[in-house]
């Protein structure tokens, strides 16, 4: 039984009237992966989160679907909304600018399997399910346990990564379970990136000749985090039961963030007279409680009451780095900003099954209503990350140009931002006759700061024949701008191949920049998603199932592209930001349009004395095509400014991969096991942020192979060896301009770390 996009009690994936992608936990574990993103990046055709992050506000790992932004695919945990993330992606592939939900605060241990439905769902869960969902189903045990250890190595540098996850299951009064999970999981640096070959120092220095060319590191970022949850229930009486989670999880992320060369202005050379390699630093804790009591009614139907928190604490520092206004005087160490996320919602949901004379079997009814409180809050940083100190650059070239101000948030862009959001819903699921089921929802939402948004959705499926089916479905769509999009503010540096660095500052859409340039409140995405498929099953334990779909998004959220010229130099100047030129702020950029094909395939083989034999195999394809470019506001052509948005529609068009195909094999003999997948990676266009045509570059398609083979020492003890990328893929290199310390485009779908070697040891108890 499938819990996701239904409340029938009798759907599988089979007679689903929507696409879902069922993942078990052990064949997540099976994978080998290093994360759960990681395990559905090699299970799921149209999944897709690049592995490589060398930025830590762009780590949290989110679920992108049929080339979208992850904040186009809601995320449950038990069917439940579950809060996104306090970072604001700031990367340059499909998540640029999005908030997602990030999956690693869910302890790998918890997870019974996970749902991915990949269809327009707003009709049935509200805002986000525009591309699908993927719902994460907790273990519900009462007894038992099991913990697991891993150690990995990549083969190219050493660096190192380990994690240990647990689970217990205790039985609890009343028929009752409390099930308890633990993760931690730690990583090294890597450094995947090149001798930095732009000029250090001032012309005639001869240091030049001896500069340190690797002070920059290109590769993910150094992790340590740890996450537990606890999930149970218990029957009250007859009629009632009470279940609850609660999830906490910590993570500290440094990762490599730039470089400050001796020459660069917004250096101090008093205090890093040789340059220095910018590190930057995430504090992450995720709060997350579930709480509720369902009332079975008998035929009368079941009510489920339930209150759910979420919270996303993040605080920014920066080390290595300076606020060059500050002179000799400026830290090195700065807070940059702290933001939090936070939802609480409750609701009260409806279910009831209809006995009919004139339908094959009962339908089902579902309704309930929603009132949700969402809250960000973006503080400042410290007083020495944003302050001028008046100070100007002396020496060389740049002698008497104003030093850029520090990256940290202003308390002029700091700022609490909140609305309430009120919902209804309603659904009925019909089996017309025995071959013909049919299901229908709608869905109002009213959110206090941008309106009402109505959706509705319709989908069917008819068995032609035994082993044949067809379904289609169709769902309209919304998705609010989130909280921290509209109060997104920072400062970001990009070093230029000319040998200059190009200061650009993202303002909050309510600031006074943002206004004096013309921009006003953001409107809702809305979207129309329509899809047609195939279902069979040739046998008794294969299916094939065969998608069509075409997403049609308008006022897609995005941040735009550079904005500069002398009266941006003059309004940033107006309002303090000395140094810097440049400024981003959110907008809707216009409309996309998003056509594609899923097929995915599974089969299960007894192989008799040789054991059992499941293969999979998936392909997703995307067209994506920006059918719409909305106009400038009119302030900015008063001010001779022109908004570039070809750099933003890149993304749109070419961020993620054309296509995916994916070939798995699990093989299992007694105490034997060896599980491969193959991935192959269609072309991806790194794109330039700064409007550089010529810097943008096509990433070939990359195929990668992983690996496993495993052996049971005795009962319930397994030990698992493997390689994920066993040939050590990479993708093709930046081709253009004078090279900077980074050689891959942080686009690439599953990374540039090369081999990885791992053993694995499991204990079930």
């Amino acid at each position: 039984m499938t819990i996701t996009a239904t409340h029938s009690r009798d759907t599988t994936v089979i007679n689903s009237t929507s696409p879902i992608q069922v993942i078990d936990g052990d064949e997540l574990r099976s994978t080998g992966a290093g994360s759960v993103a990681q395990a559905l990046q090699y299970l799921v055709p149209s999944f897709n989160f690049p592995q490589s992050e060398s930025n830590a506000r762009i780590v949290p790992t989110g679920a992108s679907l049929r080339g979208l932004a992850p904040d186009d695919t809601l995320v449950l945990v038990d069917g439940k909304r579950r809060t996104e993330n306090a970072v604001v992606k700031n990367s340059t592939g499909i998540f640029h600018g999005s908030m997602a939900v990030d999956l690693n605060v869910i302890p790998t241990s918890a997870i019974e399997r996970i749902e991915v439905l990949t269809d327009g769902a707003s009709s049935q869960y509200g805002a986000d399910a525009v591309a699908g969902v993927v719902n994460v189903i907790l273990k519900k045990e009462s007894k038992g346990g099991g913990a697991s250890a891993t150690y990995g190595v990549y083969t190219d540098k050493g660096e190192q990564s380990a994690n240990l996850n647990t689970w217990k299951g205790v039985a609890l009064s009343g028929n009752g379970f409390l099930t308890l999970s633990a993760d931690t999981n730690y990583a090294d640096y890597t450094d995947r990136g090149q001798a930095d070959m732009r000029q250090f120092y001032f012309s005639g220095d001869s240091r030049e000749a001896t500069a340190n060319r690797t002070i920059g590191k290109d590769g993910s970022p150094r992790l340590k985090n740890a996450a537990l949850l606890a999930n149970g229930g218990f029957d009250v009486n007859d009629v009632a039961s009470v279940y609850f989670q609660a999830n906490y999880a910590l993570a500290d992320i440094w990762a490599n963030y730039g470089v400050l060369r001796p020459q660069d202005n917004n250096n101090v050379r008093s205090i890093f007279p040789d340059g220095a390699g910018i590190v930057q630093e995430s504090n992450n804790e995720d709060i997350h409680t579930l709480n509720g009591v369902k009332f079975d009614l008998g035929g009368n139907g079941t009510v489920d009451v339930n209150v759910r928190y979420g919270r996303s604490h993040e605080i920014e520092y920066r080390h290595n780095t300076l606020n060059a206004t500050l002179g000799a005087l400026s830290p090195t160490n700065l807070r940059i900003a702290t933001r939090t996320n936070e939802q609480t919602e409750t609701g009260v949901d409806y279910t009831r099954e209809i006995p009919t004379s004139f339908f094959a079997k009962p339908s089902t009814l579902s309704s309930g209503i929603v009132f949700r409180h969402e809250a960000y809050d973006l503080e400042a940083g410290e007083t020495a990350s944003w302050i001028n100190g008046g100070a100007t650059i002396v020496g060389g070239s740049s002698n008497g140009l104003p030093a850029p101000i520090g990256p940290g948030v202003r308390p002029d862009e700091a700022g609490s931002y909140s609305r309430n959001v009120y919902g209804g819903y309603a659904g009925l699921e019909n089996h017309l006759t025995d071959d013909l089921k049919l299901n229908l929802s709608g869905r109002s939402e009213n959110y206090d700061d941008v309106g009402v948004a109505n959706s509705g959705g319709v989908s069917a499926r008819y068995q032609v024949v035994k082993p044949v089916a067809i379904r289609s479905s169709f769902d309209s769509g919304f998705r609010a701008p989130a909280l921290g999009q509209i109060g997104m503010a920072g400062s970001t540096s990009q070093p230029q191949t000319n040998g200059t660095v190009l200061y650009t500052r993202t303002v909050p859409t309510n600031s006074g920049i943002a206004k004096a340039l013309g921009f006003g409140d953001l409107r809702p995405e809305t979207s129309k998603n329509a899809s047609v498929g195939l279902v069979t099953q040739p046998t008794e334990k294969s299916l094939i199932t065969v998608d069509a779909y075409q997403i049609s998004i308008k006022d897609r959220l995005a941040p735009t592209d550079n904005i500069s010229g002398t009266a941006v130099k003059n309004i940033l100047n107006q309002y303090g930001y000395s140094g810097i030129s440049v400024v981003r702020v959110f907008t809707n950029v216009g409309d996309l349009d998003t056509r594609g094909i899923d097929v995915a395939g599974k089969t299960k083989v007894d192989l008799d004395k040789l054991g059992s034999l499941t293969l999979n195999a998936g392909y997703n394809v995307n067209w994506n095509e920006v059918t719409k470019v909305n106009a400038a506001p009119a302030q900015l052509s008063a001010l001779g400014l022109t908004l570039n948005t070809d750099s933003v529609t890149k993304l749109l068009k070419h961020g993620s991969p054309r296509d995916k195909l994916l070939l798995g094999a699990d093989w299992h003999y007694e105490e034997w096991g060896m599980n491969a997948q193959l991935v192959r990676y269609g072309r991806v266009l790194a794109v330039n942020l700064n409007n550089v045509a010529a810097q943008d570059y096509w990433l070939d398609p990359q195929w990668v192979f992983n690996l496993n083979g495993s052996y049971e020492l005795s009962r319930g003890l397994k030990i698992t060896l493997g390689a994920r990328n066993l040939f050590d893929t990479y993708p093709n290199s930046v081709t253009f301009g004078t090279a900077t310390y980074s050689k891959y485009a942080i686009q690439s779908p599953d990374g540039y770390n090369g081999r990885q070697v791992y053993l694995r040891l499991d204990y079930v108890f």
